[in-house]
Order: C-alpha cells, then structure tokens, then sequence
C-alpha cells in the first residue's frame, strides 16, 4: 500500500509540474514577445526621429541596425500605398512587390500600428513584423526579426526550469516518501490489531494520529471492538440463560411427570384398593397436569413476547374493568389465605393487548396473595401520571431479601423455593411481568422489607415508542 500511495503521488505531482512547466513557458513566451514588441516600437519611434522624409531614404535606412546593435533587424519604409521605399537588406528596394496586403501594414494604415507573424520568402525564415505610421504621416516604417529570437530567449530560461523541475521532483520524492508512510503506518497497525478480534474479550486501543480521518478509523474501529465484545458477552449470556432455562424447564416438568406416574402405576397395578386413597390419587394427577399446563402456557407467552413475532391485537382497554375481573377471579384463593384485597383505578383508557394486560394484573396479585401473611392486605391501585399509566401494588407480606430484588425476574427464580412450590408457583410469574412491561416499553420498581412488606410499582408509557 505504501508503494501504491508512493507512486500514486509522484504521479500526481509529476503531472502537476509538467502542467505548472508549461504554463510558465506560456507566460514567459507572451511576456518576451510583449516586452519585444515595445522595444520594436521603441526602435522604429527612433528610426522615425532620426529620418530626413526630403533626403535619400535608402541611404539613411542601410546600417541602422548595427546603430541598434542588432543585427537581425529588418527595417523597411513603405508608402502609404503600399510601395517600398527602402530595405536595410536589399540594395534596390524598386524591385520589391506591394505591401498593401500585408496584415501589419493594413493594421498600421487603420490604427496607426500593427503586428504579424509569418514566413519571409524573402529571407526563408519565420519574422515578426511590427509597422507604425511616420510622424509625417506619409510612410509606414516597419521593422521585423527572427521569431526564432524569442525561442532563443525562452531556450535560456530552459536550463533553470529543468533544474528547478529536478529539484522539485526530489523534494517531492522525500516528502512523498514520508506522507505515505504517515499514511500507511496507522492503517497497518489498525490492520494488525483488527486480527487480534478473533480473542474473545481483547481490548483494542490507539493512540493519536496526525490525520483526523485516522483518527476516526481508529475510534470507529475501538468503538465496533466494544460493540463486538458486548455482543459476544450478550451470546454468552443468552446461552448460559437458555442453558439454565431448558435445565429448569426440565427439572419443573420432571417432577410432575414423576408424581403422575407413580400415582398412575399404583392405580394400574390395583395397589390402591380404597375408593377414597383413589379419589386422592386422581386429584393429585390432575393437580400435577394442570401445574404442567399451566408451566407450558407460560413458557410459550414468555416466548411469544420475546420473539414478538406473535400477531397482537391492540384495543383500548379499560383497565378498572380489567382490575376488578382479577381481583373477583383471585378473591377465593386469598379468602384461602386470609388475605384481604382492596383496590381503587381511575377511568384509565389503555391502548394494549387485553389478554397481556390481565396476565400482569394476574400475575402481580397472585404473588401479592401467595407470598403474604395470614390476616394480610394487599392493595391495588392504577392512576394516570402525565404521559405514564403507573400501576401499584402493595402487599404485607413476607418480603423480598435485598440481594434477591436483582434476580426475583429470572425465570424460575424463587426467593422461598419451599413455599413456591407448595403454592403451585412455577416460577415464572414475575418473569411474565417482566417481558410484558419491555413490550411496552415500561419499567418497574421493587420496594421491600423482610415481614413488613412489598411495593411494586410498573409505570407503562401511553405512547408507546416503535
């Protein structure tokens, strides 16, 4: 790459150059040939002062170029019509033809002066041509040179450009050289420490380049090194949970299926030979089944929420009219309990999914009702807060320890595994309210005291974001 980088900028540099160098012999040409052109006009102003219009005008023209001092002049005095007077380089100036249609004569006859370049068949080479009308009005003096002069003129400065040209070319060489290996050290280490991305959890850092556009190669590049690494803590994690997950879903459902066959066996092989041990077994099979149906149908809601590929219907619902089916519906299990259970709403309109928003009533009661006390209370209330519909309920229960508040929304998660299991819980209740308030973009907050009691309070956004 550096060489590429290298070669690339000499290029450029050699054609910038070229371009400049030819540029330069272009004004330096126009420069030599203005700066003639007045030195030609200034010549024949001499000649004009110097010339006696009565005399010979062929004895005054011939040597005037050497009085110049030079030699490669060509002086010619023609008449207004066009006919030569005289010629410094021919002796019988009669013999020439009519310089009426020549350009610089017309010129000079319109405006006074004028110029030409062309081809002399008289002298066989390229001239310049410049004429002006005499201060007497009835001539035209005209003097002319080599073109080649001005080449000469331009041939000299060559030299100096070349080596100007040559110089430039190494300076360029040496801080093309460096340029691009400022340019390619950076991305070669960026380079190298990209490979390292295949370790796990390998930190990437650089330091501070000369070029901004590094610099935010290198940021980009630290910034995708994290994101990379949290994504693969964020697999691992998932893993582990799904690990933890399918252990736990099989254990749940290994228990049930061990009772219900036991049970199932005794009954088959007649070892139950009283009616009323029967009816028992019966009751605990189908305890047992409806404990594993009720596991099944919360693992597939925890799933459907998850994935949300699920088609959900969105309603408004009303949610005084949600809470107090709950509460009738639970009522009989906290009468069980001896627990009492109390609620107030406002006409809260909830733009939701019915069925999520009576799983999180559900499930957030039933707890309250589960893990409360004896003569305990649980309470209630759901109220509209600026943009946030915020549901509360308060129990009196047994509480939660501090360090298990963090964990009580794992799935399978049980702060008092004994009692959880002899209440039916499968441990996934909190777990549902959970994944039920991400769906809605929600959160919550746990507040608990051992034996005195405990708060949970979930605030739902109005309008949900997309």
């Amino acid at each position: 790459m550096k060489k590429e980088i290298f070669k690339k900028f000499i290029m450029i540099l050699g054609i910038a150059l070229l371009i400049n160098s030819a540029v330069s012999y272009i004004m330096i040409s126009k420069a030599l040939f203005s700066n003639t052109k007045e030195s030609m006009r200034y010549t024949l102003e001499i000649l004009d002062n110097s010339l006696d219009y009565e005399g010979n005008l062929e004895e005054q023209i011939q040597g005037f170029e050497e009085r110049i001092t030079n030699k490669n002049a060509r002086f010619t005095i023609i008449t207004t019509t066009g006919e030569v007077c005289a010629d410094n380089t021919v002796d019988n100036a009669g013999i020439m033809a009519n310089h009426s249609d020549r350009e610089e004569f017309k010129e000079a006859l319109a405006t006074g002066s004028g110029t030409c370049k062309r081809y002399s068949k008289t002298l066989g080479i390229y001239m310049f041509y410049m004429a002006i009308r005499s201060s007497n009005g009835e001539y035209l003096l005209r003097v002319a040179l080599p073109s080649t002069g001005i080449a000469d003129y331009v041939a000299m400065l060559m030299p100096a450009l070349f080596v100007s040209l040559l110089v430039s070319i190494v300076i360029s060489m040496i801080l093309a050289e460096r340029i691009s290996r400022s340019i390619a050290s950076p991305l070669k280490e960026i380079s190298d420490k990209m490979k390292l991305l295949h370790k796990p959890g390998e930190v990437v850092e650089f330091g501070h380049y000369q070029y901004d556009e590094m610099n935010v190669i290198a940021e980009t590049t630290e910034h995708m090194t994290q994101e990379v690494n949290e994504y693969v803590k964020k697999l691992e994690h998932e893993r582990t949970v799904r690990q933890e997950f399918f252990s736990n879903v099989s254990h749940e459902l290994k228990t049930p299926i061990t009772s219900i066959r036991g049970f199932a066996e005794l009954l088959k092989g007649g070892m139950v030979p009283d009616e009323e041990k029967k009816e028992e077994f019966l009751e605990r099979i189908l305890k047992e089944t409806n404990h594993m149906t009720n596991l099944i149908n919360d693992i597939l809601m925890i799933s459907r929420l998850e994935t949300r590929e699920a088609e959900v219907t969105m309603s408004d619902v009303s949610m005084p009219g949600v809470l107090k089916d709950i509460v009738e519906e639970i009522r009989p299990m906290a009468d069980k309990n001896e627990v009492e259970i109390s609620y107030n709403s406002m006409p809260v309109i909830y733009h939701a999914n019915l069925q999520q928003m009576q799983e999180l009533l559900s499930n957030l009661l039933t707890n309250a009702v589960k893990y409360n006390k004896p003569r305990g209370r649980v309470h209630v209330s759901i109220d509209q807060v600026r943009d946030e519909i915020v549901i509360e309920v308060y129990d009196t229960g047994i509480g939660i320890p501090e360090e298990s508040i963090p964990r009580v929304f794992e799935r399978f998660y049980r702060v008092d595994k004994g009692r959880s299991r002899n209440t039916g819980g499968t441990g996934l209740g909190l777990s549902i309210v959970k994944h039920i308030v991400e769906y809605y973009n929600g959160r919550i907050r746990i507040d608990s005291k051992i034996n005195i009691g405990t708060t949970i309070t979930v605030y739902l956004p109005v309008v949900q974001q997309a």
